[in-house]
């Protein structure tokens, strides 16, 4: 089936916070109830068409605040180099420090590192080395799945979360202004 155009009609539905009085979700069920589903690995064409195999890890991940980052980089300290393409360029500059494993984006906003044109911790389709054993794609997923762990756990918060998005608006209806949680498709206008 073929991608729609971004403009085509949608339904929505909105519903109180049952937590706050002045809060609103405005949901896209023509999205949320689709039959979407994630074909990284096979057959997606990226974020850009120059960079394929990079799925939608071309930009890295940006954490959605510290305990996030944390969570990620507790879960690089269980990376081996025999399971992670870059587990060397990772390893601290100075013996006992963080694993460099993130960085500031140009709006100061902590995220994965990027490496060659995408996330750390993608592993390269056709890369082979000396003793690795690790297989194309996300490091951290594969982490879980050889944990017996779900990828929630493991891998930054936007990664499973996408291509769910999620954004705010307010409205003001008389005297009363709300805040309205949109939540639709990533790249789609709610």
């Amino acid at each position: 089936m073929s991608e729609v155009k971004p403009g085509f009609a949608r339904d929505w539905i909105e519903f109180a916070d049952p937590n706050d009085d002045l809060a609103i979700y405005k949901c896209d069920l023509t999205w949320l109830t689709s039959y979407w589903t994630c074909i990284y690995g096979d057959g997606c064409k990226g974020v850009f068409a120059d960079r394929p195999n990079d799925g939608c890890c071309t930009e890295g991940a940006m954490y959605t605040d510290e305990d996030d980052e944390a969570k990620v980089l507790a879960t690089a300290a269980h990376l081996t180099p025999e399971m992670w393409q870059f587990f060397n360029q990772a390893q601290p500059k100075k013996q006992r420090g963080p694993l460099r494993v993130s960085e500031s984006d140009e709006d100061d906003e902590r995220k994965t590192r990027k490496i060659d044109g995408s996330c750390i911790f993608l592993n390269r389709k056709g890369y082979e080395a000396e003793g690795f054993t690790g297989s194309f794609g996300c490091v951290l997923h594969h982490l879980a799945q050889k944990e017996g762990r779900h990828f929630v756990d493991t891998k930054p918060d936007v990664c499973w979360q996408l291509p769910l998005r999620r954004s705010f608006e307010t409205r003001e209806v008389g005297e009363r202004e709300y805040s309205i949680t949109v939540i639709g498709e990533y790249e789609r206008l709610a």
